[in-house]
């Protein structure tokens, strides 16, 4: 990927806020590398629509532990990854004291679940910039987001979601209201579980 960004002279971020028409096909290739030099790779997501949530910063913590606990699970009784397992936890750094607090709650919350055979190792924070791991997150997270909550809109953000969802095999349709409460199931795609 280093090699690809100095061939390219890219020296930005991949952050979806940033994403706009006309670097919208940089955005594209950046997705198609990653994957590329990462087959193996595997996304999990969880989606909650916000109505409701008045306070966002307990719903993302409780969203990622959720997502952790039941992601580790669905590994482990899918067999693509047997416990026992070590789990790191890497969170785009925002603020010092916030992030560590969040990550010892997920820690300590993912802890007291007791599951057999999982250790749970270094819980940090880091900054997007030089993580490539971090920007795809973001940019399935702010895609399934676009998808969810502007199916109808037809900017360069959105032609950028329906891309990156259709890379990566995930139905779009199954977001739908009348869809909405579906779990998708397939075992070799992303899993949406959806707390709706």
């Amino acid at each position: 990927m280093f090699d690809w960004k100095k061939l390219n002279d890219i020296r930005f971020e991949f952050h979806f806020k940033a994403l706009k028409t006309n670097n919208l096909d940089r955005y594209k290739q950046f997705v198609e590398k990653f994957i590329g030099l990462n087959p193996e790779i595997s996304f999990k997501a969880i989606v909650l629509k916000r109505k409701g949530v008045s306070d966002n910063d307990r719903a993302l913590e409780d969203l990622t532990t959720h997502l952790l606990y039941e992601g580790v699970l669905q590994e482990h009784n899918s067999n693509r990854a047997k416990l026992p397992r070590n789990l790191t936890l890497t969170i785009d750094r925002e603020e010092d004291g916030r992030d560590k607090l969040k990550l010892a709650n997920i820690k300590e919350r993912i802890r007291s679940q007791k599951i057999n055979g999982l250790h749970l190792l270094n819980f940090v924070a880091e900054d997007s910039f030089g993580n490539e791991y971090i920007q795809m997150a973001d940019l399935l997270t702010a895609s399934l987001n676009r998808i969810v909550n502007f199916p109808q809109n037809t900017g360069a953000k959105d032609e950028f979601a329906r891309y990156l969802l259709s890379l990566l095999k995930v139905d779009v349709e199954s977001f739908k209201d009348d869809n909405y409460n579906d779990v998708l199931n397939e075992a070799d795609t992303a899993k949406i579980f959806n707390l709706n």
